[in-house]
């Protein structure tokens, strides 16, 4: 299925968009521990992957119907973890020009506990063919990432990315890079973000539209991203 051909409009929406980190290495307070730091919340124990060695990281262009996007893809074991990132936040590139200087990407995998992975580039991130969209570094072009990201998550059709080439999984999870700019539109659309807890019960970090405006969310109109 194309995403740039869908009519999101004729799809049952979801209510709750899984959102994932980049922090600061300095965040983490380990030793050796280099660059931006990609961190999401899993169903599984990540536990059981610390000893895994076949573990592949990529970025590569997705497709999307009004702007291409940033797709941060982890490979591991039979495990596939992905992050949606927009190609107009200087961090993203910055991020990696980090993670190409350092060798490494570093990824934090959180359940009950959280659990860090240093994954060795096998080459360097932003060449062709995901170079062609440097040219969207810092234009005011946000929301329209924002939103449309969300509507893919909403309608569940992020996957409609996917390498045919990629290994089998038999976990998968993939999530939206939260930004101050993505923060921005998912309030304009009625959304609010719910942070985990160890107190709560709460498992994830995400946002959702309250039951009671689940049905009637807010439009983002804006001309630039605030």
């Amino acid at each position: 299925m194309s995403v740039s051909n869908l009519d999101l409009k004729k799809f049952n929406v979801s209510s709750r968009i899984p959102l994932g980190m980049m922090l600061p290495a300095s965040q983490y307070k380990l030793p050796n521990l280099r660059g931006p730091v990609l961190e999401q919340m899993v169903s599984f124990n990540p536990k059981r992957y610390v000893r895994e060695s076949r573990a592949v990281f990529n970025a590569f262009p997705a497709i999307g119907p009004e702007m291409p996007m940033v797709h941060f893809v982890l490979h591991l074991g039979d495990a596939r973890l992905s992050w949606l990132a927009d190609p107009t936040e200087p961090g993203v590139w910055d991020a990696m020009a980090q993670w190409n200087k350092n060798g490494v990407v570093s990824i934090a995998l959180s359940r009950e506990e959280t659990h860090m992975f240093t994954i060795p580039l096998r080459h360097k991130l932003g060449e062709a063919p995901l170079d062609a969209l440097r040219r969207l570094n810092n234009k005011p072009a946000s929301h329209i990432f924002a939103t449309q990201a969300i509507e893919m998550f909403e309608l569940d059709v992020i996957d409609a990315n996917e390498d045919p080439k990629a290994p089998p999984s038999t976990y998968r999870h993939s999530c939206l890079l939260h930004t101050a700019k993505v923060a921005w539109v998912l309030n304009r659309r009625g959304y609010v973000t719910v942070q985990p807890r160890a107190t709560s019960d709460t498992d994830g970090f995400y946002a959702e539209v309250p039951p009671a405006t689940s049905h009637s969310p807010k439009t983002a109109e804006c001309d630039t991203a605030h």
